[in-house]
């Protein structure tokens, strides 16, 4: 059988996990495919600056046909770009809200589309790509790089014994501020632990997204915390990871993360989310997981950009998050038993190698599969409309809440997440109307232990009716019940803030 001729597009410098994933995917896959390197870098361009030494020379390989072109990068590809069969993988951290720019592609054009989890796969079925196309290419760690046997451990300045780790973005989607929020709740200066924090590209992709009081909460009297220099290659991360005892992630939204598997390899206890792509490694048994809540955005877009359906992630609560920390460092032979089994769990079915062999069986599947049929049809998830009657929905919301039927009001909220708002926004409705229907809704959320979600509707009410004192003090007290103290005394409200039994009144009447 005649290797397989990949033409492989994508991110292959820098600090980007995308990078990573291309480098040691093709690193492997080179010894049985013959592989042409198309580099770009995140503004587009097409450079081989930075690529690995011993990829140079699959830069611009003359292939003799192209049986699969893979893309994989930033910025993504949308449009085919070849007669080859596609293979298209990307993360995704939003749920079933997709791009509306991506969706030709991903509906009609990709041959394959690859998800880097369960979880990313079955969110690119939910947001309506056929469930026959997607697929799921884990990606892993290596265990001769991240081996605690053969590395020793990197000395911090610090005399602490106890070491928490971070290491990624500092940014709200990867949750710093919570494991910040958590650690300063958990300790004070006076107790025997570190928070070491290792930054991942704060100069570049992540810029714009970095947590605004990073630099003050580091500053502040508290609980130590010690930043590592940004630059340190990734030879070094091994080293990090051995001179502390658990890795703490509460992100709000991952396509794998790959530093989680990392510490894992390492025998470092993990602390993280309960949802998400980390999920298919980061178990009950594997790791300490905490519970969250699905937090939807108030808009169908993401940084400006149009999506496909509401997006969301997950929130990790807070509570649970400090508990952790301190259950952490007090016991011992528990957070050492939970390691080990993760340990064991990643370097024997998550490494690179399996990674590559898997991608590869996958990869010439599809270059024997017959050409597909394309339609050129984009089928948008639907959103019904069925329900538009904000007063309907806030009553019975108010009944449930009444009765003390928290999950019921619950599962109105996300019908009328469903229901309400793409009819609000279909209509381009901004009047006062739809503003005390939004804040209905944050009020059913909030009552219904969503919290995040009554301050982010409360957040859209306040834009659309500025100067409504009852709107303006819900959102007052949402931002109080999140912990947003800064914000709520910034929103002096003119009326006395009520209590959620009543809350803001029924918009049955202005709706």
């Amino acid at each position: 059988m005649k290797p397989l001729q990949i033409l492989w597009e994508g991110n292959f410098s820098g600090t980007l996990s995308l990078a990573q994933v291309n480098v040691e995917l093709v690193r492997r896959l080179a010894t049985v495919a013959t592989i042409s390197i198309v580099p770009r870098t995140t503004d587009g361009t097409r450079t081989a600056v930075g690529i690995p030494a011993d990829l140079v020379a699959h830069v611009g390989r003359r292939l003799p046909h192209v049986d699969v072109h893979l893309t994989h990068g930033i910025p993504v590809i949308a449009q085919r770009p070849s007669a080859a069969r596609w293979a298209w993988m990307q993360p995704w951290e939003y749920g079933a809200a997709l791009p509306l720019d991506w969706l030709p592609a991903l509906h009609d054009e990709a041959d394959l589309v690859l998800g880097n989890s369960d979880h990313v796969r079955e969110t690119f079925i939910a947001a309506g790509v056929p469930a026959d196309r997607v697929t799921t290419a884990r990606l892993g760690i290596d265990p001769i790089l991240f081996d605690p046997a053969a590395t020793v451990p990197r000395p911090l300045p610090s005399g602490k014994s106890f070491r928490f780790l971070y290491v990624g973005g500092l940014t709200h989607r990867k949750g710093i501020d919570l494991l910040l929020a958590a650690y300063r709740r958990a300790f004070t200066s006076n107790d025997d632990v570190t928070l070491v924090i290792k930054p991942v590209d704060p100069d570049g992709l992540y810029r714009d997204r970095l947590y605004p009081d990073f630099d003050e909460e580091t500053e502040r009297h508290g609980p130590e915390i010690v930043v590592l220099p940004t630059d340190l290659p990734k030879e070094d991360l091994p080293a990090i990871y051995a001179a502390c005892n658990a890795f703490v992630h509460p992100y709000r939204g991952e396509g794998f993360c790959l530093p989680l598997a990392e510490a894992m390899a390492m025998g470092l206890l993990v602390i993280c989310t309960d949802r998400g792509g980390a999920s298919d490694f980061c178990r009950q048994d594997t790791a300490w997981l905490l519970p969250s809540d699905t937090v939807y955005f108030p808009h169908r877009r993401l940084d400006r950009r149009p999506v496909s359906n509401y997006p969301h992630w997950q929130e990790a609560d807070l509570d649970a998050l400090t508990r952790a920390m301190r259950r952490a460092v007090a016991g011992t032979t528990e957070r050492q038993t939970t390691a080990r089994r993760g340990q064991l769990l990643v370097r024997e079915q998550f490494t690179w190698d399996r990674a590559a062999s898997d991608l590869h069986a996958q990869l010439c599947a599809l270059a024997a599969a017959p050409q597909r049929e394309k339609h050129g049809a984009i089928m948008l998830p639907p959103h019904p409309l069925a329900e538009r009657n904000a007063a309907l929905l806030t009553d019975l919301g108010d009944t449930l809440l009444d009765a003390g039927d928290h999950e019921g009001a619950g599962r109105l909220f996300h019908r009328a997440l469903r229901d309400l708002l793409p009819h609000l926004d279909a209509a381009g409705d901004r009047s006062l109307a739809a503003a005390r229907a939004l804040a209905g809704l944050a009020r059913i959320a909030i009552a219904a232990r969503i919290a995040e979600n009554g301050y982010l509707f409360a957040q859209r009410a306040a834009r659309y009716a500025p100067d409504d004192d009852k709107i303006l003090a819900l959102l007052a007290e949402m931002a109080a019940r999140t912990g947003r103290t800064k914000e709520a005394e910034a929103v002096p409200p003119p009326v006395e803030l009520m209590p959620m039994t009543s809350g803001y009144a029924s918009p049955s009447s202005q709706v």
